[in-house]
């Protein structure tokens, strides 16, 4: 009878281990983000799945490469054909409207978030870039124009 609950707990506890969620198989993503061949640096980039399911994001580093990541575990994206966008807009901080007296923590607000410009032309905000991505390795490099 030992010897029977020995091997039961045994295979239960296998079948327990055995019971993880399947991971989806992504494809990694890396390139580099540029605008008339210049680098676009600190670009939010966003690769949503036209066949739907979750979307990957990267920010580009000061020499405008990126790298795609897919949740905060996981790296890549789900293969497939995706809609691209990118922005570097930022909203300045500005006080609330009829405050008159602005404290040291809040001027030290809006010195570090003084905004940024759009760099993307606006024509990818109308007709953004689709590409594809495959199981494996890829390298996709976003090389837009501004004319």
């Amino acid at each position: 009878m030992k010897k029977f609950l020995a091997i039961t707990s045994l295979l239960c506890l296998s079948l327990l281990v055995g019971c993880g969620k399947p991971q989806l198989p992504l494809g990694q993503v890396r390139g580099r983000l540029t605008v008339d061949g210049q680098p676009v640096a600190a670009a939010k980039i966003r690769f949503e799945p036209v066949a739907g399911g979750r979307p990957s994001f990267a920010e580009s580093d000061r020499t405008g490469y990126y790298t795609l990541r897919y949740n905060a575990r996981r790296m890549g994206a789900l293969p497939g054909e995706h809609t691209v966008k990118v922005s570097t807009f930022q909203e300045a901080y500005e006080p609330l409207e009829g405050e008159d007296t602005v404290d040291s923590e809040e001027a030290a607000l809006i010195e570090s978030n003084p905004g940024r410009a759009e760099e993307i032309p606006a024509k990818y905000f109308e007709d953004p870039l689709t590409v594809t991505v495959e199981e494996g390795s890829n390298t996709i490099n976003l090389e837009l124009t501004s004319d």
